[in-house]
């Protein structure tokens, strides 16, 4: 039973290190490309009005609009895959999260207790994939994307009378 122990005691010390690892790591990851991933969404919502614009110029001469439509939605996919990142990166710290709290962590001994105590208490402080270290990327706020660069879109096509 002293040896069942000692090895949960280490298995325990393990999965706490590695978790305490892994959130570092995703700390690191947005101090590194939070401001990058910020230019380029920044970008894209240019570029999809710029394309918006030459929709409308397109549909006021006749002209076919597949490209740009084509256009539109390769940049809003773009869009897509950085807050689906952000969202699975939530995703799974909350799984976390709910998995520690449902274990019975007080039959443990005290070492292993304090171990787990600790883990919840980080797992309680959720992980978000950050652009410019404030706009927190994720399926919520990629429909709020989606319906501003409509909205725009509604905008110059009134402007234009399309």
């Amino acid at each position: 039973n002293l040896k069942e122990s000692i090895n949960l005691e280490e298995e325990i010390h393990s999965i706490v290190e590695r978790h305490s690892n892994l959130l570092d790591l995703a700390e690191i990851l947005n101090n590194t490309i939070s401001e990058m991933i910020l230019l380029d969404l920044l970008l894209n919502c240019g570029l999809n009005l710029a394309v918006g614009m030459q929709i409308l110029i397109a549909m006021k001469l006749g002209q076919n609009i597949t490209r740009f439509i084509l256009c539109f939605t390769v940049l809003m996919l773009q869009v897509f895959l950085l807050n689906y990142a952000g969202e699975t990166l939530t995703t799974h710290t909350e799984a976390i999260r709910d998995c520690l709290c449902t274990i019975n962590w007080y039959e443990f001994p005290p070492k292993i207790q304090k171990d787990i105590y600790f883990m919840i208490m980080r797992a309680h402080k959720p992980i978000y994939r950050l652009a410019g270290r404030f706009y927190v990327l994720n399926y919520e706020n990629f429909t709020n994307i989606v319906k501003t660069c409509f909205s725009i879109f509604n905008i110059f096509r009134l402007m234009f009378e399309v």
